[in-house]
């Protein structure tokens, strides 16, 4: 009896012994939670320790108990090829049972298993991780996510391991309300998809612009933002959720080759941005061959991942440095071109100040800054969407200028086309005039000689006057004298009267309110244009019909031409050089001249689009 009491006695003390060390070591780390618990992080409440090796449950209990733990600080650990081990004790105040959520935020965790100490047993809630399949995971979520059940005044024991060789590695830890979780993913949701959907958005208006404008610049962008858009997707974990659910191991090899891409289009696309090339040329250079070293290192990653994990401990830290020089280059010849006084490139270096304000926002928070960890914002996807934006304007204005001068070039072209075709019928309208003088006062007048030479009452002396009068109507055809006294009205009238007594053709002509005061070189253009038709129509259409309107809509004027002629091709017409001077008189007064034609059914001619 005494030996058995004092085996009691003993165990009592033992175990007043092992609680008062239990409370020692864990008194920092245990805390309360009720029914009315939203979020609660975990790291301030917890014990820490990191092993080389993997060890047991057990023993990782044993090594809490002895006191091994340390505080964590916060929860970006840094590069450690270790396996770290969290333990915490939290107690559960509420009146009825109640379910909470706890979150790892971040889905790129190779190894994560949750256990719960029971005393002498203790139990996993899940295993999971980038070396599991999606579907392995204890709830269906983005994150890492455990669901808890807890009863009312129960105490749970809870024991993590995470392991992430050759990488940082970050613990943002939380226990979540189910429904304060659902709402946080709500939001979430909702900015993710107004994310994605600017940058696909940002993504197919620069490779438009690629096709029409066949710009470098727009290429580079157009693959920038789509590898922000695959990193995002990867980063977030919704890839890994969404598009290769089945597969292990990859979700990291992913991750490391979309960063290094985003560099690399980042960089081509600043070189194709600012005239580095043509300012800077030594840092362009480098650049070109930071872009180089990044492509290969992507190649080499890919195909020898296994053998690259091992030192990405050291490699790693390695492209960081490059990345920093680049970035260093970039901004500072951008600074350097600021002072050139470049718009695009003020543009751009706000765009960088924006993202460099929002990621360094984001590694506050990852190191556990309270102020910054109040919002569940992502604040890096807040400054690319600033970034992006600043340098979708700035493309915008370049894209502006480029079709300003394209367009003010055109102008320019129009009103050299316009001055050359009011030449070329100035010439054509002053020889006109030359021929018409030579035929009037030295032709008409030797012929005149002869007549009076040849006597009267003869066949030559007839002929001799046919002649004199064929010439006088040419020279009259030629540079009409009376345009500006009798005007357009009469002498297309008149030229319809002659045509049909000389040639049997039933000319008719009619005007509909048409002007009487339109400009002089208005009509003696227009006059032009309907004498080379209708004597086209005479030569080559064999005609019996021939159908003039004149008529004003509102300011415009327009003129119709028609005949039941025989037709032609109208490709072999555009090579005529009466129709070219029908043509460019039309484009002088910038309007235009339609023709169609037909061998079968004749041909008809529109006037349009000027305006008095």
């Amino acid at each position: 009896m005494p030996t058995w009491f004092a085996l009691r006695m003993k165990m009592a003390l033992l175990s007043v012994l092992l609680f008062l060390i239990a409370g020692a070591t864990h008194g920092q780390s245990r805390w309360v939670i009720t029914e009315n618990s939203t979020k609660e992080r975990v790291l301030p409440h917890a014990k820490m320790v990191k092993v080389d090796s993997l060890i047991t449950p057990q023993q990782a209990t044993d090594a809490f108990a002895s006191g091994a733990g340390e505080t964590v600080d916060g929860p970006v650990l840094g590069y450690i090829d270790q396996y770290v081990w969290l333990y915490t004790t939290v107690t559960y105040r509420g009146k009825k049972n109640a379910e909470f959520y706890l979150e790892l935020n971040n889905p790129h965790m190779d190894y994560v298993e949750v256990f719960e100490v029971r005393g002498a047993e203790i139990v996993s809630h899940g295993k999971t991780g980038d070396i599991f399949t999606f579907k392995q995971r204890p709830l269906a979520h983005r994150n890492f996510v455990f669901p808890l059940p807890f009863s009312p005044g129960e105490e749970k024991q809870l024991l993590m391991i995470f392991y992430k060789p050759g990488s940082s590695i970050e613990i943002p830890l939380h226990l979540w309300a189910p429904s304060a979780m659902s709402h946080r993913d709500y939001v979430n949701n909702l900015g993710y998809g107004a994310f994605f959907g600017f940058l696909l958005i940002c993504f197919l208006a620069s490779a438009g612009a690629y096709v029409v404008l066949k710009r470098v610049l727009h290429l580079w962008y157009a693959l920038y933002v789509l590898s922000v858009f695959l990193y995002v997707l990867v980063n977030l974990g919704l890839a890994f959720q969404w598009l290769y659910p089945q597969t292990t191991d990859v979700n990291s090899i992913v991750h490391v080759s979309l960063s290094v891409t985003i560099f690399v289009c980042f960089f081509k696309f600043s070189q194709a941005f600012l005239p580095f090339q043509q300012t800077l040329p030594r840092v362009n250079a480098v650049l070109s061959g930071i872009t180089y070293y990044f492509l290969i290192s992507i190649l080499i990653g890919v195909a020898t991942y296994p053998a690259v994990k091992k030192i990405s401990v050291y490699w790693l830290p390695v492209n960081y440095v490059i990345m920093l020089v680049g970035h260093v280059l970039v901004v500072g010849g951008a600074v350097y071109v600021v002072r050139k006084h470049r718009q695009d490139a003020a543009l751009y270096l706000v765009a960088m100040c924006v993202l460099f304000f929002f990621g360094s926002l984001q590694v506050l928070r990852a190191f556990d800054v309270a102020v910054i960890t109040s919002t569940d914002l992502n604040l890096l996807m807040v400054g690319t969407t600033f970034e992006l934006l600043i340098l979708s304007l700035a493309l915008t204005l370049q894209i502006k200028k480029v079709y300003d001068e394209r367009n003010a070039l055109s102008v320019k072209m129009a009103q050299q086309q316009k001055e050359l075709l009011k030449a070329y019928v100035e010439g054509v309208e002053k020889e006109r005039e030359r021929v018409s003088r030579e035929l009037h006062d030295d032709i008409g007048s030797r012929l005149s000689t002869l007549k009076r030479h040849a006597g009267e009452g003869n066949v030559l002396h007839e002929k001799i006057d046919e002649l004199c009068t064929d010439v006088r109507n040419m020279s009259h055809q030629l540079s009409p004298a009376t345009l500006k006294v009798a005007g357009l009205r009469h002498l297309v009238t008149e030229m319809a009267e002659e045509t049909g007594s000389t040639t049997g053709i039933a000319v008719d002509v009619q005007f509909y309110d048409w002007p009487a005061d339109i400009p002089q070189e208005v009509a003696h253009h227009l006059y032009r244009v309907v004498q080379e038709a209708v004597s086209n129509t005479v030569k080559y259409a064999q005609a019996t019909e021939l159908d003039i309107q004149f008529f004003k809509h509102q300011n415009e004027l327009v003129i119709t031409i028609d005949d039941n002629g025989k037709g032609f091709e109208l490709t072999d017409a555009y090579k005529g050089i009466g129709l070219k001077n029908m043509q460019a008189r039309v484009a002088s007064l910038q309007g235009t001249l339609e023709i169609s034609s037909d061998p079968t059914h004749g041909t008809s001619i529109l006037i349009k689009g000027i305006y008095v």
